[in-house]
C-alpha cells in the first residue's frame, strides 16, 4: 500500500472508548488506523463492529486537530458496518494539521456536523 511508504504514516490500534466510568455503547471492537497528515488520507479497519441499520443509525469518524483539540474535531466520514472485517476510507471534510486522535460516535442517517459524543464506540489516540 503506498499510503504505508509515506514518512510520517502513523498506525494505531482501536481500543473501547470509555469516560468518567462510563464504558462504550459497543465494547469489543478492534482494529486500527492508519493515518498520513502530510497525504491527508487514512484507512480504518474493524473487527467485530455490529451491522447497522443506515435508516435508524451510522458510525461516524471524529479526527481530534493537536491543534484544535476536541471541541474542533474533525468529522472524517460517516460509514456502516458489515459482517466480518470492515475497512473504511477516510474522508476528513477539513484539513488536519496533525492527528492527535481518532474517534467513533455512533450517530443519526447521514451523521452531524456537531456530535455530542455520548454514543462512544472506539477512540485510537496517536502517541506524541
Amino acid at each position: 500500500m503506498a499510503l504505508l511508504a509515506q514518512p510520517d504514516v502513523v498506525q494505531v490500534a482501536w481500543s473501547d472508548w470509555a469516560v468518567e466510568g462510563a464504558g462504550p455503547e459497543i465494547p469489543g471492537v478492534t482494529g486500527d488506523v492508519v493515518w498520513s497528515d502530510s497525504a491527508q488520507r487514512g484507512y480504518m479497519r474493524f473487527a467485530n463492529l455490529p451491522v447497522n441499520d443506515p435508516t435508524k443509525q451510522q458510525y461516524q469518524l471524529w479526527i481530534i486537530d493537536k491543534e484544535r483539540g476536541m471541541s474542533q474535531r474533525i468529522s472524517g466520514g460517516i460509514f456502516n458496518g458489515s459482517a466480518g472485517e470492515t475497512v473504511v476510507e477516510i474522508e476528513p471534510r477539513l484539513l488536519v494539521n496533525k492527528a492527535a486522535a481518532f474517534a467513533i460516535t455512533i450517530e443519526k442517517p447521514g451523521g452531524t456536523w456537531v456530535s455530542d459524543m455520548t454514543r462512544r464506540v472506539n477512540i485510537a489516540p496517536v502517541p506524541d
